[in-house]
């Protein structure tokens, strides 16, 4: 029975630093500066195959934000889920 304990609270641990991280990094603001410009930007978006379009995208939506910054979910939002 205490073996059945220990695992459970492990489990519990786990959990816990699993929804913390979820609820505290997810939300934050990510700023990268781009060098690149808009229009650099879109023309190399056409060119691009599929595999990179969602990380143009990305790049693009991260530009349109600014200095101000862009949270992960509303680039998820904007992007979409992107490998």
């Amino acid at each position: 029975m205490k073996i059945v304990k220990t695992n459970l609270l492990y489990i519990v641990i786990f959990v816990f630093i699993l929804w913390s991280i979820i609820l505290i990094m997810m939300p934050s603001v990510l700023y990268i500066p781009i060098k690149e410009t808009s229009r650099e930007l879109r023309t190399v978006l056409k060119d691009a195959s599929a595999m990179f379009q969602a990380r143009i995208k990305m790049f693009l939506s991260m530009k349109m934000a600014g200095e101000k910054g862009i949270s992960k979910r509303e680039l998820m939002d904007t992007v979409g889920a992107c490998s």
